[in-house]
C-alpha cells in the first residue's frame, strides 16, 4: 500500500462516523424540495401567463389604432366615413348580412357596392337597421 493511500485510509478511519438522519427527516426534506420545485414551476407558469395576457392586450390595442382594421374586427358606426372605399360586412337587426365596399354614407343610409357575376350591385342599408359592422 502506498503511503498516501495509507494516510487517506487512516484519516477516514479516524474521523468519527456521522449517523445518517432518521428516515422521517428524509421524507420531510423530499417534501420540502418537491414543494420548492412546484412553487418555482407555478411561478414560471404565472409569469408566462401574465406575459401572454400583456401580449394579447398589446395586439388588441394595436388593432384598434390600425386603419383599416384587420379582417374580422368590429368597426364603429361612427367610423364608417373613414371606411369609404374599404370592404365591410354589415349585419342587420333582422339577421341579414351585406358585404361590400362603402360607397356613400348619408344621414340615414349606408350604401355598399358589391361585386357580382354580372357586374356590381348597390345595397342601401338604413342606419337604424345596422346591428354591427366588421371589416373584411
Amino acid at each position: 500500500m502506498s503511503p498516501s493511500l495509507f494516510l487517506l485510509a487512516f484519516a477516514l478511519a479516524a474521523t468519527p462516523g456521522v449517523a445518517p438522519p432518521p428516515a422521517r427527516d428524509d421524507e420531510q426534506r423530499i417534501e420540502e424540495l418537491v414543494s420548492v420545485e412546484k412553487q418555482a414551476v407555478q411561478a414560471a407558469a404565472e409569469a408566462k401567463e401574465q406575459e401572454q395576457v400583456a401580449l394579447e392586450q398589446k395586439v388588441e390595442e394595436e388593432a384598434k389604432t390600425q386603419f383599416p382594421p384587420p379582417p374580422g374586427y368590429p368597426v364603429a358606426i361612427e367610423d364608417l366615413p373613414r371606411m369609404m372605399g374599404y370592404y365591410v360586412l354589415i349585419r342587420t337587426k333582422g339577421g341579414g348580412v351585406r358585404r361590400g365596399a362603402v360607397v356613400e354614407i348619408a344621414k340615414d343610409v349606408v350604401v355598399l357596392r358589391a361585386r357580382h357575376a354580372s357586374g356590381y350591385a348597390e345595397f342601401k342599408v338604413p342606419r337604424r337597421d345596422i346591428a354591427s359592422v366588421e371589416s373584411i
